[in-house]
């Protein structure tokens, strides 16, 4: 009798094929060397992964695509599907609702959305923010700019009017006229109009004096409105500043065109932008439960904040996520606003603090097992950003290092949570090439693994809309490419399914037009049967049946890392091997082989035979099986020397419930 080896889980998923020689480490027991179309189960078996459920055909002009979500209520989530210069609106996979945006092709991947109540804030750094807001039915939708009561505004040109002197007609409270004279260069623009004036006092006892620019007279004079008193009339340059708008279009006389926000967020009743084209490394947050409104005014509590990252580099606030505190992702580094006993952000409080160095790509960042997930600079690795309690700070560590192969350039982001129908939380990246990576991550069991799924086409974005998860998919139909709206369902075993209920046994199955010219799988009330072509939008199949369903087969591979055991002399990963016997532990499968050989048997008493052929039955089967003589490996040189052990993989070809609990083996050295 040989050794015998048993792995009881695959709780760190695929590992990448650099580490396979990494027998010492603990994970090597606990990985896989292939693990392509199936999700880790909590517990730490693997599973066939989702099939998808056919939506729309979204096929157009469009080439860049962005999905959001909508949450009018508990019950109710819409999907948003942004393409060139339109935004449609589904509601469980139907359209209700299509409008036109200010939004063309080439911005559509940098949009940023945050929500609050029945508002949803659009921004980009090249338009104005908007307001999508729900009227009282699902047809009517309303998609505004920001009518801002005020902007925040910035020196952008500081110290130029040194040489100026600025006379106010007067300086109580209420409006008056400002005139700049002197030999400076200064002189009044449109961007000024929005923007403020302050001026210091003679020294730290007298107050600084503010006023709003309400209206440009000439190059030369505004009018303004006086917040708070000025001590004199006149003010030498060195002693004032003078402001414009920090976010604007261009305006009417070619000035301006500082840009709007990059991202945003709601945090603590106010909504905060972070960066902008002019400002990258500024953010800027509303006054408290007044999101239109980002003025300053004078400091108190409730009135808006301005803030700038501490850096001596152009950090870009690509991201800006609300959590246990406000965290910015910039293409360099990552940063918190710490709170103080729990008190909430003020101007007076308001600290940006640098965390890590690890920079971020244009996926947005995604909270999931109380991390939050974002891209590492360069598209090869996934952080995960915790809070550490005895630091005092966040850490970035990567989750992804020992399944960097699976991780190719993400392009989107989205996570699955659990629900009463599954209880495993999964993360989603879209990768560059079509394929996507899947991350269940559960830390207080220590399941932290990844696998990829590959389908008949490209994945190119995902979207979590209330329980559901969307994908856009390119496909082909009679050999030319299309795009689908499909939508994740753990009930189905193909893609781009599509499922019909007859009131009798039928053999004619229309209304396939998404998936002409394309083999496709079908299963007829719970039974495989014989693959089919489809032909305008048709097939026949060979078994009359009550509910049909047809798609795209995938097939889920499993396969174990190679086989190390201990002898008296030490590892053995260099010494040839035989695998005597392997057993797999299932769980409600069916149409699972092991090492493509033989069939995991799927047989109940009652089956019944029929022209000597025994039919398996239609219900899923769990228990073990063992499967004999596996026998060495041989190398193509066929050389005794390069003899290796077989592996174990496991894989399934027809579109069937799989659930693989744990692999064993006996070995001979």
């Amino acid at each position: 009798m040989g050794t015998l080896v048993v792995q009881n889980d695959f709780t760190h998923g695929e590992m990448e094929p650099r580490l396979i020689g990494r027998s010492d480490i603990v994970l090597y027991k606990k990985a896989a060397r292939q693990m392509r179309n199936v999700l880790v189960l909590p517990g730490g078996g693997a599973k066939r992964r989702f099939g998808t459920e056919f939506i729309a055909d979204i096929t157009d002009s469009s080439t860049q695509f962005k999905l959001n979500d909508f949450e009018f209520s508990e019950e109710v989530a819409y999907l948003l599907l942004f393409t060139s210069a339109t935004l449609r609106i589904y509601l469980n996979g139907e359209l209700k609702a299509t409008l036109v945006t200010p939004y063309p092709d080439s911005v559509i991947n940098s949009l940023k959305f945050a929500q609050t109540t029945n508002r949803l804030v659009i921004t980009h750094p090249d338009f104005i923010p908007h307001f999508l807001s729900r009227g009282g039915d699902d047809v009517t939708w309303n998609l505004s700019p920001f009518d801002f009561t005020f902007v925040p505004f910035h020196d952008f040109i500081q110290g130029t009017y040194d040489n100026n002197t600025f006379t106010l007609s007067g300086t109580t409270k209420g409006n008056h006229e400002l005139t700049v004279s002197g030999s400076g260069p200064f002189l009044f623009t449109d961007a000024y109009v929005g923007g403020a004036f302050f001026a210091s006092g003679s020294d730290v006892t007298q107050p600084l004096g503010y006023a709003r620019i309400t209206n440009k007279v000439s190059s030369t004079v505004v009018d303004v409105e006086v917040v708070v008193e000025f001590e004199k009339s006149a003010y030498s340059g060195k002693d004032c500043d003078v402001l414009e708008k920090a976010w604007s279009d261009l305006e009417p006389d070619g000035s301006g065109n500082r840009g709007w926000p990059i991202s945003c967020t709601f945090y603590q009743d106010r909504l905060y932008f972070g960066g902008s084209r002019s400002l990258p490394q500024t953010i800027f947050a509303s006054q408290v439960d007044d999101f239109v409104d980002f003025d300053i005014g004078t400091g108190e509590d409730d009135q808006a904040i301005i803030a700038t990252l501490g850096s001596n580099k152009i950090n870009d606030i690509k991201h800006i996520v609300s959590d246990r505190s406000l965290q910015l992702f910039t293409f360099s580094s990552e940063w918190s606003a710490p709170q103080i006993e729990d008190s909430p952000l003020t101007p007076s409080n308001i600290s940006i603090q640098r965390q890590t160095g690890k920079g971020a790509t244009n996926v947005d960042p995604v909270i999931l097992d109380n991390f939050t997930f974002y891209v590492k600079r360069g598209g090869k690795g996934v952080m995960a950003y915790d809070f550490n309690f005895d630091s005092q700070s966040y850490n970035s560590k990567n989750v992804s290092i020992i399944s960097s192969n699976l991780i190719r350039q993400p392009l989107d982001s989205c996570v699955l949570r659990g629900s009463f129908l599954d209880d495993a939380d999964y993360l989603f990246l879209i990768n560059n090439d079509g394929t996507m990576a899947n991350f269940q991550s559960l830390a207080e069991q220590d399941v932290s693994a990844w696998t990829l799924s590959e389908t008949q086409g490209k994945f190119l974005r995902c979207q979590e809309v209330g329980d559901d998860i969307f994908f856009i998919v390119e496909r082909t139909a009679n050999n030319l490419p299309v795009r689908y709206i499909e939508r994740l369902n753990f009930d189905f075993f193909m893609d781009s399914q599509k499922t019909q209920t007859f009131g009798s046994p039928t053999s004619s199955i229309t209304g396939l037009e998404h998936l002409n010219g394309k083999i496709v799988k079908v299963r007829g009330d719970g039974f495989v049967q014989p693959d089919k072509m489809v032909i305008n939008g048709e097939i026949t199949i060979d078994e009359a049946a009550t509910v049909v369903e047809v798609g795209l087969g995938f097939n889920p591979l499993i396969e174990v890392l190679p086989v190390i055991i201990q002898s008296q002399q030490g590892p053995t990963n260099y010494i040839p091997k035989r695998i005597n016997r392997i057993w797999a532990q299932f769980h409600e499968t069916l149409g699972v082989y092991v090492n493509g050989e033989q069939l995991i048997p799927n047989l109940q008493l009652n089956d019944v035979f029929d022209e000597n052929t025994l039919q398996p039955s239609a219900e899923p089967q769990t228990g073990s099986f063992q499967l004999y003589n596996q026998g060495w490996y041989i190398s193509p040189g066929g050389r005794a020397s390069e003899r290796e052990p077989k592996t174990i993989t496991i894989t399934q070809e027809d579109p069937l419930p799989m659930n693989i609990l744990s692999v064993g083996y006996e070995v001979t050295i």
